[in-house]
């Protein structure tokens, strides 16, 4: 049975390349660090809203099991996802706080499991620069949570 689970491991990242804003500078150094450290069984989907028919983006966001996004409007997905997935949200500081939490509420109403990494420089309005070490060390934990 474990190994059945293990099958499932789906991982979407999205992509902003296609955005005028809150793209990561680093997604490449990301994909790259969470295909080396997070479990070989797991899959990866990198996710260019732009590229994808309504249907393609509500199929990808209903079958994984960890969403790993910056804040935007493809983070309004993740209520086709199912009860029990994860979502890691990528924020930044906003007057001195972490950016909007709106898809917090979201991911309650959708009974996933939420996690917020706070970028290490960006803003609204610019690309942000993830904090690597962060997301991976979030995503192990939200595989970990998911297998139990």
């Amino acid at each position: 049975q474990k190994q059945s689970q293990q099958q499932q491991c789906r991982i979407l990242v999205v992509d902003r390349r296609d955005a005028k804003s809150r793209m990561l500078h680093n997604h490449a150094k990301l994909m790259a660090t969470l295909r080396s450290e997070l479990p070989t069984h797991c899959s990866f989907f990198e996710f260019v809203g732009s590229k994808l028919s309504l249907e393609q983006q509500i199929a990808a966001f209903l079958s994984a099991d960890l969403v790993i996004a910056p804040h935007g409007a493809a983070l309004g997905f993740i209520g086709f996802m199912r009860p029990g997935a994860a979502v890691i949200e990528i924020t930044y500081i906003f007057q001195g706080k972490t950016g909007p939490l709106i898809f917090f509420a979201a991911a309650q109403s959708a009974k996933l499991r939420y996690y917020l990494s706070v970028a290490l420089s960006g803003k609204h309005s610019t690309a942000l620069t993830a904090d690597i070490p962060d997301i991976v060390t979030l995503a192990k934990r939200a595989l970990l949570t998911q297998e139990h």
